[in-house]
């Protein structure tokens, strides 16, 4: 996994730091079934998926790599174990020539935000539950729940991080 700083963490649920802290679950994209790939665009990515297909880039997952569902996005059987410290949802991407770090929040988005110079500003540390999953035999195709929360949107996010002296760029 080109992504060291979290790859001690696949299958794990994992706190990360994204403008506080968030769970996330982490995977490792490339050794997804073809199945599991397609169904995590499909329901977490769609729209940049369509946009980047629009763009004639069908091969984007190999610039672009997700690697880990926060929140609300995590999958049922993980999601239904935790009791989440806020109402972040979205997917976690890094762009593998830059080593930024991406989020897409939701399925409907065609933008991703870069919200750092990489996955090592993410801090990963262990959650509670230690608890393994296996990747693979996580369905990914899902609704998320969003009776709780708006996700942690772009709005959100620009508003964070103006107030924090950041700078936000969409992708």
């Amino acid at each position: 996994m080109p992504l060291s700083a979290v790859s001690d963490h696949v299958g794990k649920l994992t706190i990360v730091q994204v403008l506080g802290d968030a769970e996330a679950f982490v995977f490792d994209f490339a050794k997804l079934s073809p199945q599991r790939q397609t169904e995590l665009v499909t329901h977490h990515l769609a729209a940049f998926d369509a946009r980047k297909q629009g763009e004639g880039k069908a091969g984007w997952v190999s610039e672009f790599v997700p690697f880990a569902l926060l929140g609300h996005s995590m999958p049922p059987a993980i999601l239904g174990r935790v009791d989440l410290s806020a109402p972040h949802e979205g997917v976690l991407l890094c762009h593998l020539k830059t080593g930024a770090l991406l989020y897409a929040p939701s399925k409907a988005d065609e933008k991703l935000v870069l919200m750092g110079t990489g996955p090592d500003m993410l801090e990963p540390r262990e959650s509670f539950l230690s608890d393994v999953f296996d990747p693979n035999a996580q369905s990914y195709a899902y609704e998320v729940d969003r009776s709780e929360c708006e996700g942690f949107t772009v709005g959100e996010i620009e508003t964070l991080m103006t107030m924090a002296g950041g700078e936000l760029t969409l992708i």
